[in-house]
């Protein structure tokens, strides 16, 4: 009888021992990265605004990316209270990006950028900008959808649609978290090792 339990412990205990654990990353560890530039186009304090930046990052196994970027308005848009200033804005901070299939020629992600940002107005001089005006950082959160096509082994191309997430501007100033926050327009290049 001892022989018969001690028997089928063995038996339950090497069963566990060669059980493969369940990881969110396995097999063959992969590495890459990637940088590019980026264009948004959306609406910032109810006007059509166009914005420029660049993103780069670490791709694990052609499927994660941990990374970051960095946006800023490109459009002159006016102050409403002060018309002879414009607005300033730019906002960054760290990107997480999951990739399905990466493989196929045209393929989808999902990111969010998590950071913060400033905004504000100045006057417009000919050799620099007067920085009278006050300023406010603010916090986003901007979730994103992407469609990518495959151009080549080292270049991808992308269109999606983002929307940002925008807190804690200060009721005082003449910008509110809505006139900073909302949907836009994504075109995205990428290169690198993917």
């Amino acid at each position: 009888m001892r022989y018969k339990a001690c028997m089928l412990f063995l038996l339950v205990f090497s069963g566990v021992l060669t059980a493969r654990q369940e990881t969110l990353i396995s097999g063959d560890f992969k590495s890459g990265g990637f940088g590019g530039p980026v264009c948004k186009i959306g609406s910032v304090y109810q006007e059509a605004a166009f914005m420029m930046g660049g993103r780069g990052g670490w791709i694990i196994n052609h499927q994660f990316v941990l990374g970051g970027g960095a946006y800023g308005l490109v459009t002159d848009i006016a102050s409403k209270e002060h018309p002879d200033m414009k607005m300033n804005m730019g906002y960054g901070g760290i990107e997480i990006e999951y990739i399905k299939q990466p493989n196929k020629l045209v393929h989808f992600s999902i990111m969010a950028l998590l950071g913060g940002g400033g905004a504000g107005f100045s006057e417009r001089h000919t050799t620099d900008w007067n920085d009278d005006y006050e300023y406010d950082t603010f916090f986003i959160a901007e979730p994103s959808v992407h469609i990518m096509l495959n151009i080549t082994e080292f270049f991808r191309a992308g269109l999606g649609g983002s929307y940002r997430f925008v807190t804690s501007m200060d009721t005082g100033t003449e910008l509110s978290n809505n006139d900073l926050g909302g949907p836009t327009l994504v075109m995205t290049i990428k290169f690198g090792n993917f």
